[in-house]
């Protein structure tokens, strides 16, 4: 008897979250990177995501509104990395802070209202900048916390909110820390974690990376990158280079740049800059649009921002005051980041002041004041959309002794009403590839329209003489869609449109784009052999598997589109009956259920609507 055999391949996956490099790269590129090709009125300058650009504003004091999320007057320590993450894994950003001698999380209820819930304890030991950290270290879809104090050292709390206890806790190491972040520092697929090490003095320590062994085991050898052993203070990764690998920069009085040595030696780090300018605060930015990553740092001398321009190297940046100078008060903690969604970065900057500084030409800036700190200075700021709406504006984040608050973005009164963009040309691989899936993360509410076309073709120069195929729209329950008898090919381009807007604060964002794809020839093969009869089918929200054969070595696991492995259902024997599973999925989308038997495999779609 002849049988198809459908082989299961983890397809390789494109994905692009980012275009805040900007327009005019045309390509073909190797990957996405940061840049596109050509757009109409949409803003691109925030890291993470792309909407409609806005059109009109207030920028009066009555732009924003102070929301308290803890008002708790016995917090004594400067918090360090209050940071959004969807803890609750339900779409929904939720907010991260150590609080008194402990790690909390505060539950987003809507309009701005957040409930405190508690981590699990992480003594400051004294030391008065604790600093907490966001990532999904076991690779599980949900966020996990890493933490690092002067009394606990540093560790991650692992996020299992559904089960009791609700947070397990595992230590890193021992000692004093104050700084700690999360990278693939060596592109194998596993979270490292990267901490400073300050038990010889309060305020500056040695930059270590923990490796992470793909168990979450980090206790194989632990590599301090920096020479003298105090150059750590803020530290944090990006990729100054573009070669694919995380860089690091730290910030404190001196600014040190660096370079993860790639390919070579991944995971190893050279010292490739130095700033003496005593310097605070800072965060990764394209301040200056031009494709190239900068940092914008506060002076806490001079009171003045200095932006570290890049060109690309990650050796050589340009440092450029920007005007007008004279930022009194402001020059602390410090970001770069689009406010007012006009197209270019703005600065965010705190201390005893907190107050954003509009960039209305290239790199000039207009301070507008937003509230004075009567308690204590702050000297952390960060920018996030925490409205629980498809609102793409940002709002500010800032922990000050006693408080951590939340103030409310409501400069932007209107956006344009159609909008677009059209990526560069990307190349596959040098080999032919068969396209699978083309699929989005985005926000579609009311009104509001998401679609997208796509073209692909054997050549760089051919495919923009390929019609274009679509549109296919983003709505709540589809992110996806199934490149029905798609063409061996080797290069890929999309093009998106916005249109038109629901309400002012309330339209389509668009965080992600992706295509995945397999190795043509590589699917099928058909070969005479006598198969134990199975069937494999779903059936509303529950897997059902029937057998007329004892199988001796059977494995049901879920995968999502991209080939990523998700979850085991069953592993084992099976016995000649029908058996039913129901898949605990925290994500909607669309999932593959396969089963392997007795050296065969059979492969079904599992589509999560909720």
């Amino acid at each position: 008897m002849i049988y198809l055999l459908i082989i299961f391949c983890l397809w390789e996956k494109q994905t692009q979250t980012d275009w805040m490099g900007g327009s005019g790269v045309q390509g073909p590129v190797t990957n996405w990177s940061t840049r596109y090709y050509e757009g109409d009125s949409v803003t691109v300058a925030i890291e993470g995501q792309v909407s409609l650009i806005a059109t009109k504003w207030d920028y009066t004091s009555n732009g924003w509104v102070r929301h308290s999320v803890d008002a708790n007057a016995g917090i004594t320590d400067h918090t360090q990395g209050f940071m959004p993450a969807d803890i609750g894994n339900d779409g929904i950003q939720d907010l991260i802070a150590h609080t008194n001698d402990s790690v909390f999380w505060y539950k987003n209820v809507g309009n701005y209202v957040f409930t405190k819930q508690p981590i699990g304890p992480a003594s400051s030991g004294g030391i008065a900048t604790p600093c907490v950290f966001p990532c999904d270290l076991d690779k599980d879809e949900d966020v996990d916390v890493l933490v690092a104090t002067g009394g606990s050292g540093t560790g991650w709390f692992e996020n299992d909110i559904n089960n009791t206890p609700p947070w397990i806790y595992h230590q890193i190491a021992t000692g004093n820390y104050h700084r700690v972040s999360s990278a693939d520092i060596d592109l194998d697929g596993d979270m490292d974690v990267i901490a400073v090490n300050n038990s010889d003095y309060e305020y500056c320590g040695t930059i270590q990376v923990f490796k992470n062994d793909g168990m979450q085991n980090f206790g194989g050898p632990v590599q301090s990158i920096d020479e003298s052993g105090y150059e750590g203070w803020r530290i944090y990764p990006v990729d100054f280079n573009k070669d694919g690998y995380p860089d690091l920069y730290s910030v404190l009085s001196d600014l040190f740049v660096y370079l993860n040595d790639g390919a070579s030696n991944p995971g190893h780090f050279t010292k490739s800059f130095f700033s003496g300018s005593y310097l605070d605060g800072g965060w990764p930015s394209d301040i200056n649009m031009d494709g190239n990553v900068d940092l914008v740092c506060g002076g806490y001398v001079d009171y003045n921002f200095h932006a570290f321009l890049g060109n690309g190297t990650g050796t050589t940046f340009t440092d450029q005051i920007l005007p007008p100078g004279g930022f009194t008060g402001y020059t602390d903690g410090a970001m770069a980041i689009d406010m007012d969604l006009d197209g270019l970065p703005d600065v965010l900057g705190t201390c005893d002041k907190i107050g954003w500084f509009r960039q209305s030409g290239t790199l000039t800036f207009t301070l507008y004041p937003i509230d004075n700190f009567s308690y204590s200075a702050s000297h952390w700021i960060y920018a996030a959309p925490m409205s629980n709406k498809c609102s793409p504006g940002r709002d500010i984040l800032v922990t000050q002794k006693g408080e951590h608050i939340v103030y409310e973005n409501k400069m932007i009164k209107s956006f344009a009403d159609s909008g677009g963009f059209t990526s560069s040309i990307l190349m596959l691989s040098d080999t032919l590839k068969q396209l699978k899936y083309f699929g989005w993360n985005a926000c579609v509410p009311g009104n509001s329209t998401l679609a997208f076309w796509c073209r692909a073709d054997t050549s760089g120069t051919g495919i923009t003489g390929q019609v274009w195929v679509g549109p296919y729209y983003a709505t709540k329950n589809i992110d996806s869609i199934k490149l029905a008898a798609a063409p061996c090919v080797n290069y890929f381009q999309y093009k998106v449109e916005f249109a038109p807007q629901d309400t002012p604060v309330d339209i389509a964002v668009l965080y992600e784009v992706s295509v995945s794809y397999d190795t043509c020839g590589g699917g099928y093969v058909e070969e005479t052999k006598t198969i134990p009869k199975l069937s494999l089918e779903v059936i509303g929200n529950k897997i059902v598997l029937s057998t007329s054969n004892r199988l001796t070595n059977t494995e049901l696991s879920i995968y999502n589109i991209a080939g990523e492995f998700v979850q085991t259902l069953y592993k084992g024997e099976l016995e000649s009956k029908t058996y039913t599973f129901t898949p605990e999925l925290k994500r909607k989308g669309i999932y593959l259920v396969v089963c392997k038997y007795d050296g065969n495999t059979k492969t079904v779609k599992f589509v999560k609507m909720k």
